[in-house]
């Protein structure tokens, strides 16, 4: 992109900017309603409000439409949870995979369309099988790491139950695509914050000894998870 300080060149640089935009949301809501295979270009070009000839100058294909859809809101959420973790500090395991965890739920319900994508191709979030591209292999296997991380030192400490990391990493997203598939298939009706209530304490079930799961499902439900952490980087900056 252009950083010339000229006003014509920041218009046209706003403009590309604003086209590419419109074109990865009607492709989003192609993909979401029709599917990859099914998606025509004809449609995303009329959704974009472009013509044929500008969306193949942006984007020589179908393909390239699907991996810039994915890349652009996959490079959001991970950015999003990176953030969040580090602004986190040093925060307990089970804090941390709650943060991350709402995070991840939060983002997908409110980009609905970018949900029913993989609802839509049945992408299965608990396995890198079926994946289409490099894209979204590479977010899941980064996405993967930071909760066996997590969840490597729970164990350690006590605070999760002991059992194979990346099983647990793997059923916690099982859980969450099951929850947010309810969610669509139920009409969105619920509110975003009561969906992530359920699923954080589903989490603790399938993450806490038993020993220790009534007091973290008392501790959560007294305080959330965001406003544990936040009170936690307030005392970390006041030091």
């Amino acid at each position: 992109m252009s950083t010339s300080t000229d006003p014509r060149s920041r218009l046209k640089d706003a403009q590309k900017a604003l086209i590419l935009e419109a074109i990865l949301d009607g492709a989003e809501a192609a993909f979401a309603s029709d599917g990859y295979d099914s998606a025509k270009v004809q449609t995303i070009a009329a959704a974009a409000g472009v013509s044929l000839a500008k969306l193949y100058a942006t984007f020589p294909g179908k393909w390239d439409l699907y991996r810039a859809v994915h890349k652009r809101r996959l490079d959001e959420l991970m950015a999003e949870i990176t953030q969040a973790l580090r602004d986190a500090g040093d925060a307990s395991p089970t804090d941390q995979l709650l943060l991350a965890h709402g995070l991840h739920a939060r983002f997908h319900m409110e980009h609905v369309s970018y949900l029913r994508m993989h609802l839509q191709d049945r992408i299965v979030w608990s396995s890198a099988e079926g994946l289409r591209c490099e894209e979204q292999q590479e977010a899941w296997a980064a996405g993967l790491r930071m909760m066996i991380r997590s969840l490597k030192r729970g164990r350690k400490e006590g605070s999760i139950v002991d059992e194979e990391p990346e099983l647990l990493a793997r059923g916690a997203l099982a859980l969450q695509q099951v929850q947010l598939a309810l969610w669509v298939d139920h009409g969105m009706k619920e509110s975003i914050d009561r969906v992530i209530g359920t699923l954080q304490r589903q989490l603790l079930r399938l993450l806490c000894p038993a020993d220790r799961f009534r007091a973290e499902l008392e501790r959560l439900e007294s305080c959330s998870v965001a406003a544990r952490v936040a009170s936690r980087a307030g005392e970390g900056a006041t030091v």
